[in-house]
């Protein structure tokens, strides 16, 4: 999935190695996101991820997060 949507224009994809639950996985991807610059204030971050998360390949969750 990582290097299909990296062909998207506009979408840049990255990897996430840490196993933990998706609420600290996905604000420590934003936070991560904030401080390399890579996302500012009103952009939209588009986090997507398997459920349970030992459930590697399969996607089947997505979350919208408006930047503040």
């Amino acid at each position: 999935l990582l290097t299909r949507l990296s062909l998207v224009w506009g979408i840049r994809t990255f990897f996430y190695a840490k196993s933990t639950n998706i609420d600290t996985t996905v604000d420590d991807v934003n936070h991560i996101l904030k401080d390399l610059q890579l996302v500012r204030r009103g952009d939209i971050i588009i986090n997507t991820a398997s459920m349970p998360l030992h459930w590697e390949a399969l996607t089947n969750m997505i979350k919208l997060t408006i930047v503040d």
